[in-house]
């Protein structure tokens, strides 16, 4: 799936449900809810920062239940931490327009 930024760029996100994402390293993730074939609600974005997978997988699990999700889409090609804060905020402000409209 793919999510853009504020900036026009396009995200690559793999999909994976709330229970069958692997241990992730560092990345982007969204918490979605999903409303039908086509139509998603996104609940949260955010960046996964630890080296330990199974830590980021229990931090993605939990928030994820907290708030309702069922999907997880995660964005794996940020080369460097500083990359992966730049895609954030451009998809938190593509969000954030989306809902002001």
């Amino acid at each position: 799936h793919f999510w853009t930024g504020a900036s026009g760029k396009r995200y690559v996100h793999t999909v994976y449900s709330l229970f069958d994402c692997p241990p992730v390293g560092v990345a982007n993730y969204v918490l979605v809810k999903r409303e039908s074939k086509t139509q998603r609600s996104v609940l949260a974005m955010g960046r996964l920062s630890s080296d330990c997978t199974t830590l980021n997988l229990a931090e993605i699990r939990q928030r994820g239940a907290t708030l309702g999700a069922d999907e997880v889409h995660i964005h794996l090609l940020a080369t460097s931490a500083q990359e992966s804060q730049a895609v954030e905020v451009d998809l938190r402000t593509a969000e954030f327009a989306a809902r002001a409209n």
